[in-house]
């Protein structure tokens, strides 16, 4: 079971906490606000996709002049520990428990 969701600079996401309980949990609101960017967010760290990334990215890990200065970056927490993909412009790694 996933316990946790951490989503920085993806989409409409620039810093975004989720925790879950056991059961039945639901993600609700208003059109537009980043219900699916969540589902995104997740699908990226699982599964690769989307391959591109530059639709994901939030404008928020950008200066002015266009350049990336902040990582996109997704957790998930479950009883067994954490996976983590992060990317900058330079890197695009997983983390598993803290380990690169």
């Amino acid at each position: 079971m996933i316990k946790k969701i951490k989503i920085e600079n993806i989409q409409s996401h620039k810093e975004t906490e989720l925790e879950f309980d056991s059961g039945i949990n639901a993600i609700v609101g208003s059109s537009n606000n980043g219900k699916s960017a969540i589902l995104r967010a997740f699908y990226w760290l699982v599964y690769n996709r989307p391959l591109g990334v530059d639709n994901l990215l939030s404008h928020w890990a950008f200066d002015k002049k266009g350049n990336q200065i902040s990582p996109m970056k997704v957790s998930i927490e479950n009883e067994k520990g954490t996976i983590t993909r992060f990317r900058t412009k330079d890197l695009n790694q997983y983390i598993v428990n803290g380990d690169d």
